[in-house]
């Protein structure tokens, strides 16, 4: 009895277990389903949400798409203070050619003489940095009667330019004249500032007869007062999208020694379209000497390649936040 007692009992531990490994095994499986469609569910609703993402992605970049087409388009069409029409610019290095800052004068002036007899040619002037160049000046001379607040109060741009240079290009003066023939390497200086620098350190005053004091010693032994004999446009010479900067003008002919002229751009008002006159600008620069380099475009074309850069800018930026967002999104998917 004791025997079968014990066997009974037996067999009914080992219903127990297998009642419990059976429990067991179910709710495990009812676990891992339920991890399953969590995980599904996860997904699904990571799916939808970078679909809505990549959608507002694209509508930013059509709207950015949008707003840069029209940027360009504004640029194109942005008003520089000059007239961009059947104007030719003409880039001309001296220094390249070994000719030192003594026989730059004359050169120039057979430069132009030779330029201005070409058919179709209304009038030509010169110019130390020319328009969309590349190149600019910047000086912190005094200006009479003004006192700065700051040290950037004194800093400003300035070009040096040949006799009719506004009325080459098609700038309006506002106030007293231009540069012209007479004032020559022999003559009293003179200097031009454009309207941003008047309205700054004149307001409504005439600034016409006042001085910038010029100095290539810092102890000012050798400064040098300037009248101004004329304010002129704002002009736009090396950034479309900023407003010009203040601005003065020197006569080209009057530099000082110790700041030669190593190159020059030859800006020619042309009466036809500029683009067939090109070829014979380039031949009456190369009679006065073939070995002088020239670089040779219209102000359109100048204009033009501008626009480009910008262009280039802002293609890089957008493939760049584009391919930013693609690769958060690889990683999110993992």
């Amino acid at each position: 009895m004791l025997h079968g007692c014990r066997g009974d009992c037996c067999g009914a531990a080992d219903r127990a277990w297998a009642r419990c490994a059976g429990l067991a095994g179910g709710l495990d499986l009812r676990l891992k389903t339920s991890k399953v469609d969590n995980q599904r569910t996860f997904t699904r609703s990571f799916g939808k949400m970078l679909i809505v993402s990549q959608m507002v992605f694209s509508l930013v970049l059509l709207v950015t798409a949008v707003l840069f087409i029209r940027t360009l388009r504004n640029l194109e069409r942005a008003d520089t203070g000059y007239s961009r029409n059947g104007l030719l610019l003409a880039q001309v290095d001296f220094k390249a050619a070994g000719y030192d800052d003594y026989r730059v004068d004359q050169l120039t002036r057979r430069l132009l003489e030779g330029v201005q007899a070409l058919p179709g040619v209304e009038t030509a002037s010169f110019s130390d940095n020319g328009l969309f160049s590349g190149t600019d000046s910047e000086a912190n001379d005094e200006i009479e009667g003004f006192g700065p607040r700051t040290p950037e109060d004194k800093v400003n741009r300035y070009d040096r330019v040949g006799p009719n240079y506004f009325y080459t290009i098609g700038a309006r003066m506002i106030l007293g004249r231009g540069i012209g023939p007479q004032d020559s390497e022999n003559a009293l200086k003179v200097a031009m500032i454009n309207e941003k620098m008047a309205q700054f350190y004149f307001r409504h005053e005439n600034p016409i007869g006042r001085h910038i004091f010029d100095s290539d010693d810092p102890s000012g032994k050798d400064r040098i007062a300037i009248p101004f004999v004329g304010v002129v446009r704002d002009l736009k010479q090396n950034n479309l999208k900023e407003p010009p900067p203040r601005r003065f003008y020197l006569a080209l002919l009057q530099h000082r020694a110790t700041d030669p002229i190593d190159s020059l751009s030859v800006e020619i008002r042309t009466r036809a379209p500029s683009s067939p006159l090109a070829n014979a600008v380039r031949r009456a620069i190369k009679n006065v000497d073939p070995k002088l380099p020239v670089d040779l475009k219209s102000a359109d074309d100048l204009i033009a390649d501008e626009v480009s850069q910008e262009k280039g800018w802002r293609s890089s930026r957008a493939f760049s936040a584009h391919s930013q967002c693609c690769w958060r999104a690889s990683v999110c998917m993992g």
